[in-house]
């Protein structure tokens, strides 16, 4: 995925979601792919604040 920017902003975030973009063809929202921890607070003030994904991607199943 890329990168995510929210450029000049104040910003404190544990986390953020994972969704398919748009709403489903039955008019519903599209359902939570996955949730990301970022292990605690990340902040930004008055400045950029960065997501940035792995080159291999966001999410990766394994056997359980």
């Amino acid at each position: 995925a890329d990168d995510v920017t929210w450029a000049a902003s104040t910003i404190t975030a544990s986390g953020c979601a994972i969704f398919k973009k748009g709403a489903l063809a039955n008019g519903t929202d599209s359902p939570l792919i996955c949730f990301l921890s970022f292990g605690g607070n990340k902040s930004s003030s008055a400045g950029n604040f960065q997501i940035q994904f792995h080159s291999s991607g966001i999410l990766e199943l394994g056997n359980c």
